[in-house]
């Protein structure tokens, strides 16, 4: 008996409670179809039939009701049925089961509590991520102290997920500190990295804004690759002004990506300078930089108005990397020449 089957045998016996998951086919292989939940009170309720998968009867979720032996057992259902899920690639969660999760997440404070302590133990990454986006935008005072635990933890994990949940909720004051101080003090570099790619999303004053951007420029020469790639990019939506200089010398940065990110803040900045235009030629000229930046630089500068020689150098490069690109990128497209040639492998 395969892992499916046997999960839909235990819902079906009634440990599907009221949030039961079934994502099972009758023959025990993966099916992609949404979801089902079946409400406590009818743990016997015949199964359903929809094309080749079983699912329960699906129902409105009661509101603010406490959680039974039964729901508990029917979330450990819950987050078995995600783990097998995540083993095989599957997708857990369809849009109508979500729908009805997610309303039981603003009805039902003993199932956000449930979800809460869920995550506190749950070892698989995907489990946790979806308990997070189910808690996201959720202003109940739960909510904003569960995200005030994570961020204290000395889990690098659980302080990107505090992140995560503080940013979907209404900027407020401790919003605005957490993120500052965040930038300020944290030494794990994904966090770092999740904290800038957050900023955008943070609404502050104009004072508090200066204060992140000088952070952000600074953090742009971060050690780290990857803090220095989203510095730059971040910046140049926080305030462009504050970019460009900073962009033209991380062209020559040791990383591909820091390089990638120089040219993007550029192209997204709208630079059209001289100065921008000569390093972008000399990126797409260099035989021994990485073909992807040179593929980046060729469509960076589409937007440039080219001299006749510039023209013809930068045509007879394009069709090289255009060449190599194809060979080395199959399946993927790129845009590049004058006029743009957008050209496919595969």
């Amino acid at each position: 008996m395969s892992r499916y089957t046997l999960y839909a045998v235990l819902i079906a016996a009634g440990l599907g409670g009221a949030y039961g998951l079934m994502n099972v086919l009758i023959d025990g292989s993966a099916q992609s179809s949404p979801v089902a939940l079946a409400p406590a009170a009818r743990t016997s309720a015949p199964l359903q039939f929809t094309g080749t998968t079983r699912v329960a009867p699906v129902t409105a979720l009661p509101a603010h009701s406490a959680l039974t032996d039964v729901d508990v057992r029917g979330l450990e259902v819950l987050f078995q049925t995600l783990q097998i899920s995540s083993d095989d690639k599957e997708e857990p969660i369809g849009p109508e089961a979500w729908g009805k999760l997610r309303h039981a997440v603003n009805s039902n404070p003993a199932f956000r509590s449930q979800l809460q302590k869920r995550y506190e133990t749950e070892q698989d990454e995907r489990a946790r991520s979806i308990i997070v986006s189910l808690l996201a935008g959720q202003t109940a005072p739960d909510v904003i102290e569960f995200a005030r635990r994570l961020h204290a933890s000395t889990d690098a994990a659980q302080r990107k997920d505090a992140l995560e949940l503080m940013a979907s909720l209404p900027t407020t004051i401790e919003t605005q500190q957490l993120f500052t101080q965040t930038l300020e003090q944290e030494r794990d570099p994904e966090v770092l990295t999740q904290t800038i790619g957050l900023l955008p999303n943070i609404k502050m004053k104009s004072n508090e804004l200066s204060a992140a951007v000088t952070r952000v420029q600074s953090l742009s020469q971060h050690e780290n690759a990857p803090v220095r790639a989203e510095a730059l990019q971040v910046l140049a939506r926080l305030d462009r002004g504050a970019t460009e200089q900073r962009a033209y010398e991380a062209l020559a940065d040791s990383s591909d990506d820091v390089r990638l990110a120089a040219i993007d803040t550029l192209a997204v900045g709208g630079v059209r300078s001289e100065q921008a235009k000569n390093a972008l030629m000399g990126l797409l000229q260099n035989p021994d930089e990485d073909l992807t930046v040179r593929a980046s630089a060729a469509e960076a500068l589409q937007g440039f108005t080219l001299s006749a020689g510039e023209h013809a150098a930068y045509n007879q490069v394009a069709a090289q990397i255009e060449q190599s690109y194809a060979t080395e990128y199959p399946n993927k497209c790129i845009s590049i020449g004058q006029p743009p040639r957008r050209m496919c492998d595969g």
